[in-house]
């Protein structure tokens, strides 16, 4: 809904819907709209009750044409069913509140960056080991070279491809110096043959 000159709300120039299961007219069920402290995301946690989806939606804030772009999405715990979030004030971590299952769920506020976690091969637990920015806005897509010693990051915003080296003992990575130019980047595949 655009504000107007005098304050006052205009007509609704756009309205979302926040999909559910089971296709078109299954929706989920909106209860809060949160904004980062950048002013670029928009944070949407829904319940799914009988039909929809427990999730968290993100959407990108487009200020200069007053719309929004739905950009990514996480599900809740099964029966948790989000309803509130918060962000802390470094913008990095998101707090939601869980209404059914009385539990709050923590992630990580990095729309711009790749996180690294490394795997116990025994009992599959994750432990966090690294988060580095892609350099660039919105990257849509991440692959990693056919020899496992390059990761590459699709900034779809910025029309960049951001490369990094892969630490073969650590996997941690580390700019490889590489930025390649491109129009809008979603999806990067190797010819190997």
């Amino acid at each position: 809904i655009p504000i107007e000159e005098d304050g006052s709300l205009g007509k609704i120039k756009e309205l979302k819907f926040i999909s559910g299961n089971g296709g078109p007219g299954y929706i989920s069920h909106p209860h809060q709209v949160c904004q980062d402290r950048s002013g670029k995301w928009l944070l949407v946690p829904s319940q799914g009750r009988l039909q929809g989806v427990g999730k968290i939606t993100v959407f990108r804030i487009d200020s200069e044409h007053g719309n929004l772009k739905e950009t990514s999405m996480v599900k809740g715990r099964s029966g948790s069913e989000p309803r509130h979030c918060v962000l802390h004030p470094n913008n990095r971590f998101c707090y939601c509140l869980n209404e059914k299952d009385s539990t709050v769920a923590c992630y990580y506020f990095d729309e711009d960056s790749v996180t690294v976690f490394g795997l116990d091969q025994e009992n599959g637990h994750m432990t966090y080991l690294q988060n580095i920015k892609t350099k660039g806005e919105q990257p849509r897509f991440i692959t990693i070279n056919p020899d496992g010693t390059m990761l590459l990051a699709a900034n779809e915003l910025t029309d960049t491809i951001c490369c990094m080296d892969i630490d073969p003992k650590t996997g941690l990575l580390a700019y490889s110096g590489t930025e390649i130019a491109a129009e809008s980047p979603v999806c990067v595949v190797f010819k190997t043959k």
